[in-house]
């Protein structure tokens, strides 16, 4: 859950970027202190500060780390360091283990993920927080806070990293998304032409076969714009997945703009030219645990008990 820091993205690196080498990178962005911190590595690295939001104390750290990805997330008896800092959300507030394998694995639109993630051997990690040198009675979040803003403004920050010669790869550690340079610069763009939020860089959409005959997809990340995800359970060979795909991301979209609440039982048009019902469930199908909304076609039968036999959300 959010607490010290509210957002994260990270740009994954294949050889040491100093914190020095920053500031040319962001000149829309002043630095306004830097510290070399002798903290753990867990916890901070090398930190520049920016101002995000003063009026809030909101403030955005970029810290490097000169190691790899700990994407197993420690173990509480012999790596208790790292196995707190994850729990304290160091790396991402909706952070999990093996987020950043399951990123791989589901980089439909980079298939070369697979053998270019390997090689980083560093990360810069990208950071919101309200808490920097408040006093202890202070909010976590302040009034009228925006998740999107957040978001939005830590794409900006990781689109001028990206543009460093050892950035590998933008990576989204609460939505286990993984982009190329290209892939997050198409899509900011393409967001302020259609006025639309970039959803593709903060949630990802995966795909899984429940048994022969059916099939999952779902998203992962929208917890960051405090909603639930979505899930599409469907029999198999009957929809096209870009189609559900797209699905999803509309009721992402939907639900983000806020004019009306999903409740169980409404329904959606969607592929096929039918509408699709939603139940809002407390456990998802798939890791990460989040709530989720899962859509299944109207009028269809036969449907998986792992779908169905799950307990329900609270309204």
């Amino acid at each position: 859950m959010k607490g010290m820091y509210t957002q994260c993205v990270v740009v994954l690196a294949e050889s040491p970027v100093s914190i020095g080498e920053l500031q040319p990178l962001l000149p829309e962005f002043p630095i306004v202190r830097t510290v070399e911190t002798d903290s753990e590595w867990y916890f901070s690295g090398s930190t520049a500060v920016v101002e995000y939001r003063p009026d809030v104390n909101g403030m955005v750290a970029i810290d490097v780390v000169d190691r790899t990805w700990p994407d197993d997330m420690g173990n509480p008896r012999t790596e208790a360091m790292l196995f707190g800092a994850w729990g304290m959300g160091y790396f991402g507030p909706y952070a999990y283990p093996n987020g950043l394998d399951r990123a791989v694995k589901h980089a439909w639109g980079w298939p070369e993920a697979k053998a270019i993630i390997p090689r980083h051997c560093g990360f810069l990690r990208i950071r919101t927080s309200y808490l920097f040198g408040a006093e202890p009675e202070t909010k976590v979040l302040p009034e009228e806070y925006r998740p999107q803003q957040e978001l939005e403004f830590i794409v900006e920050i990781a689109q001028g990293i990206l543009d460093h010669p050892a950035a590998l790869a933008y990576f989204n550690p609460n939505g286990e998304v993984l982009a190329t340079k290209k892939m997050v610069n198409d899509s900011v763009t393409f967001g302020r032409e259609h006025d639309l939020p970039a959803l593709d860089l903060w949630s990802n959409v995966r795909m899984f076969a429940l048994n022969p005959e059916w099939m999952l997809m779902d998203t992962v990340g929208c917890w960051q714009l405090d909603m639930p995800d979505h899930e599409a359970t469907f029999p198999k060979n009957r929809f096209q997945p870009n189609d559900v795909a797209n699905f999803l991301r509309n009721a992402s979209a939907y639900v983000l703009k806020g004019d009306r609440p999903i409740k169980d039982y409404d329904t959606m048009n969607g592929p096929g030219g039918i509408a699709w019902q939603a139940i809002r469930f407390a456990d998802p199908i798939a890791v990460p645990p989040r709530e989720v909304y899962c859509w299944v076609p109207t009028g269809t039968k036969g449907i998986p008990q792992q779908v169905t036999k799950r307990k329900r959300a609270r309204e």
